[in-house]
């Protein structure tokens, strides 16, 4: 079983069997009479295996279970602050050199927008107001995000500071992450949220992916938007329940979604028009996938309704239309 024999020039011949599955995370073999066997690895062989997810933005990549799981989100900051720094699928980590006042990321809001850029602060601007936000040195701002009235920049070192705009700014539901429900015009950490590797707010909730590949968010969750399995608002960041592997999180208004290392979505929270994307319109306060969506390289979340962009380059949306 081990042989494939074939007639040639009226002659019987035999070549050995090709028992190659291309899976770096199985170890190829064949037997006299089963044929091929493709064993997946051990653990202590599968550490020592190299393997890639096809993504030079994660690393190192590890088997696991027979299949090769992405490793950790590269680390591209070349510290900097007159550079780009991002990360291409394909070709890696890039540090674009750039000068003046260029941005680097923005968000709208309801009534608020801002910008990141290269000099690390963050400026916004709302009804002919505009104001600039600074890091403590050492740390620079990296991305923001923004809510009704309120907005958080993450920062080079994985923290993440919000503030609210105008007196009357509510911080009731807890937007600010700093386990009080008062306002406040001047930047405040948000609590125990240091290793932060990306944000998104939205309306009156935000959330951020950590380092070890989890999710966490605080403020507004009348519809479960905060993933923690309750309805319950809250003050400080808590765990999404059940999701690993993440690379990057949207907010809508009242749901989140969660882009995975697999490259599939999920999303919970309010459902009333499929913005979970499940196939139903059923409420959900923890992760549910969206129906049949994979490939996907990055996510957007709106009110009521969320988009992704595949790998062959065409978008998918759910929810309200």
């Amino acid at each position: 079983a081990c042989t494939v024999d074939v007639c040639k020039s009226g002659k019987c011949v035999t070549k050995p069997r090709n028992c190659d599955d291309s899976n770096p995370c199985t170890a190829d073999s064949c037997h006299k009479f089963d044929g091929c066997i493709n064993t997946k690895l051990t653990d202590t062989a599968a550490k020592a295996a190299p393997c890639s997810d096809n993504d030079a933005c994660t690393t190192p990549d590890v088997c696991k279970a027979g299949k090769c799981v992405a490793g950790a989100v590269t680390g591209c900051d070349d510290a900097n602050a007159c550079s780009i720094d991002s990360c291409d699928k394909v070709k890696g980590c890039s540090n674009t050199k750039v000068s003046g006042t260029a941005a680097t990321d923005i968000a709208i809001g309801e009534y608020l927008s801002c910008s990141v850029h290269v000099d690390g602060k963050v400026r916004c601007w709302t009804e002919n107001q505009v104001e600039t936000l600074s890091a403590t040195a050492p740390a620079r701002f990296v991305q923001v995000s923004v809510g009704r009235f309120f907005a958080c920049g993450l920062r080079s070192d994985g923290a993440v500071n919000c503030r609210t705009w105008w007196n009357f700014s509510p911080n009731a539901f807890g937007v600010l992450g700093n386990d009080t429900t008062k306002g406040s015009t001047a930047l405040v950490a948000v609590k125990g949220l240091t290793d932060a590797t990306a944000i998104s707010s939205n309306y009156y909730h935000s959330c951020a992916v950590k380092t070890d590949g989890t999710v966490v968010c605080w403020g507004l969750n009348t519809s479960g938007q905060l993933g923690d399995g309750s309805k319950i608002n809250r003050l400080t960041p808590v765990a999404v329940k059940g999701l690993v592997g993440v690379k990057a999180v949207a907010a809508g208004k009242y749901h989140s979604c969660a882009l995975k290392a697999d490259s599939t979505v999920a999303c919970w929270g309010l459902n009333d028009k499929g913005r979970l994307g499940d196939g139903t319109t059923t409420a959900s306060t923890v992760p549910v996938l969206v129906k049949g969506l994979k490939d996907v390289m990055e996510i957007s979340a709106g009110w009521e309704h969320g988009c992704a962009l595949k790998t062959d380059g065409t978008v998918h949306c759910w929810g309200y239309n």
